[in-house]
């Protein structure tokens, strides 16, 4: 399978020229960062109000992408009527599903009960975001699945340093079998740090270079991965 990272400045809309380089990727997969679109500075209310019009630019790029779109993550009302915060998943020009954070990082939100398990593409995921990532007890339930593949999403402050950070990753790989791709928004007014990579059982198979932590980067990797249903 392909996948397409796009680590990007959270906090503005895609320009033209985004989209137009968007579209020339030719990959299974664009994973896109948390919060990517939500304006900064605006109270949670007005993210709620704006749903529609921030999914309608994610669902813009599925005109000229072929892919899954999985990402930007929003904030939404569900079927009880709780605030939750939903990464989208989006294929031609279509809202197919969300996925409702177990742990959401916005504050008036709560945790969702969507389905933790999708398949597209031919393959068997799982979506995971920060606050998710160090939950043992949510890794292990998505092991007991049979998940190999998951696709972390990350907007977040850290406190590990890039090295850490890469031998983090690189151990919950190697612990639960996954091969993991993660994604990350970035902003340095919030110290959100871009360190995207892949890593699998083996160790990193790909990573952003440390100074490129502020950089935005379209990457398209191939990824082998045998019976991706298993």
């Amino acid at each position: 399978m392909k996948i397409s990272f796009y680590q990007k400045k959270i906090g503005e809309k895609f320009t033209s020229q985004e989209k137009l380089k968007i579209s020339k990727e030719k990959s299974d997969f664009l994973i896109l960062p948390p919060r990517l679109i939500l304006p900064l500075g605006l109270n949670e209310d007005n993210w709620l109000a704006n749903y529609d019009n921030y999914l309608d630019q994610i669902l813009e790029l599925s005109e000229t992408y072929k892919g899954v779109i999985l990402g930007g993550t929003l904030l939404r009302k569900d079927s009880r009527g709780k605030r939750v915060e939903s990464v989208p998943i989006v294929q031609g020009v279509n809202l197919i599903d969300h996925y409702d954070l177990v742990k959401p990082s916005i504050s008036s939100a709560v945790a969702g009960d969507s389905e933790t398990i999708f398949i597209m593409a031919g393959v068997r995921f799982a979506i995971i975001t920060g606050n998710e990532i160090d939950d043992s007890e949510f890794l292990n339930d998505i092991k007991s699945k049979g998940i190999q593949t998951i696709f972390v999403l990350e907007s977040n402050i850290t406190n590990r340093t890039y090295e850490e950070e890469l031998e983090y990753f690189s151990d919950i790989a190697k612990k639960y079998s996954f091969n993991i791709f993660r994604v990350c928004g970035y902003n340095q007014m919030g110290k959100i740090l871009g360190r995207s990579l892949v890593a699998t059982p083996t160790g990193i198979h790909w990573k952003v270079g440390k100074m490129e932590e502020f950089n935005d980067i379209l990457k398209t990797i191939h990824f082998a991965q045998a019976n991706p249903f298993l």
